[in-house]
C-alpha cells in the first residue's frame, strides 16, 4: 500500500506542478529539503546522452550530442571546483557518443559511439584523461554496425563492449567485444546465445563482478509476427560469461519477464546481481528491479 501511495504522490506532483494538492506538497517538502541544487554545471554543446564519475571522485565526465546523426563529445568537469577541466570538450567527431567509462584508476576514459548515417560502423575512443587528449588516435573499431554500452574490468586491464550488426536501420545486438587495453587489440567476441534485436537507440547494460571473473549482459530477443496485423514477441535476458574462459558461465540465461533491463549492478561480494528494469503499459510505467543470487555462478566464495 505505501508503494502505490508513493506512487501516486509522484504523479500527481509531475501533473500538477502549478497547483499541487496539499497532501502532495506535504509529501515533497521533505525530498525537496534534501535536494537542494548546490551547483548547476551549464554546458551548451547538446544534450546529455551519458554521465559518469571518475572512482577517485575528482572528475565527471558528461557525454553529449546535438542531434541523431551529428558528431558528439565529452565535457571534463573539475568536481570539486564546479568547473570545467578543460573549456573546449573532447571531441568524438566519428559518430554519436552512447556510453562512457573510467578505467578504475581513474586514468582514462573510454567512449563509445554510434555510426552516423553514411559512415561505416561504430566503436570506441579512448582518453587520457590527464592530459585531456585522446590515448590513441585510431579507434577501437566495430565495422559491422553499432555500439552501445562499455565497461572496464576491475582490474583495467580489459574493455568490454555490447556490439550490434545492422541491417535495414535495426540493430541486431548479437554480441560482446573484449579489447585488451594496453595492447589496443581485440581479445574475444563473445555471441549471445540468441540474437537480440533492437532499435539502434535501445538500452543494452554489461557489469563485471568486482572480482573480475563474471561479466554480466542485458539483451532483448524480439521476433516479429506478421498476420492481419504486426505483433511483436519481446524476452529480455541476462546472461553471464566466465571472462578468463571466454564462455558461458551457465547455458540458460537469467529471464527478465517483467521490462527491459537499463541498468546492471552486482554486489561487491559477488552474490547478487541487481538488474533494473522498465516497461510501458499503455499511458503507465511498470519499474522495478530483480536480484539474483549468482554466489555460485560467479565464483565468489
Amino acid at each position: 500500500m505505501s508503494h502505490t501511495f508513493t506512487l501516486a504522490i509522484v504523479l500527481v506532483v509531475a501533473q500538477q506542478p502549478t497547483a499541487p494538492t496539499p497532501s502532495a506538497s506535504q509529501a515533497a517538502a521533505p525530498l525537496q529539503a534534501r535536494s537542494r541544487r548546490a551547483t548547476f554545471l551549464r554546458s551548451d554543446e547538446g544534450f546529455v546522452t551519458s554521465m559518469a564519475f571518475s572512482p577517485d571522485g575528482n572528475t565527471l565526465a558528461v557525454g553529449y550530442a546535438r542531434a541523431p546523426d551529428t558528431a558528439s563529445g565529452v565535457v571534463l568537469w573539475d568536481v570539486a571546483g564546479r568547473k570545467r577541466v578543460v573549456e573546449k570538450p573532447l571531441p568524438v567527431t566519428e559518430g554519436r557518443l552512447s556510453s562512457l567509462a573510467f578505467s578504475p584508476d581513474s586514468k582514462t576514459l573510454a567512449t563509445s559511439y554510434t555510426r552516423l548515417r553514411g559512415t561505416p560502423g561504430g566503436g570506441v575512443v579512448l582518453w587520457d584523461v590527464a592530459g585531456c587528449k585522446r590515448l590513441i588516435q585510431a579507434t577501437l573499431p566495430e565495422t559491422r554496425g553499432q555500439v552501445a554500452r562499455v565497461a572496464f574490468a576491475p582490474d583495467g586491464k580489459t574493455l568490454a563492449a555490447a556490439c550490434g550488426l545492422e541491417s535495414n536501420s535495426v540493430v541486431f545486438w548479437d554480441s560482446v567485444m573484449l579489447w585488451d587495453v594496453a595492447g589496443h587489440k581485440r581479445v574475444m567476441q563473445l555471441l549471445l546465445p540468441a540474437r537480440a534485436s533492437a532499435r539502434a537507440s535501445a538500452r543494452a547494460s554489461l557489469a563485471f563482478t568486482p572480482d573480475g571473473k563474471t561479466l554480466a549482459a542485458a539483451y532483448v530477443r524480439a521476433s516479429l509476427v506478421l498476420y492481419n496485423e504486426a505483433r511483436q514477441t519481446i524476452i529480455i535476458s541476462v546472461t553471464l560469461w566466465d571472462v578468463a574462459e571466454h564462455k558461458l558461465v551457465v547455458e540458460e540465461s537469467l529471464p527478465v519477464n517483467y521490462g527491459k533491463v537499463g541498468v546492471l549492478v552486482v554486489s561487491p561480494d559477488c552474490k547478487t546481481l541487481a538488474a533494473g528494469y522498465s516497461l510501458v503499459r499503455g499511458l503507465t510505467w511498470d519499474n522495478g528491479v530483480l536480484l539474483w543470487n549468482v554466489g555460485g555462478r560467479s565464483g565468489g566464495n
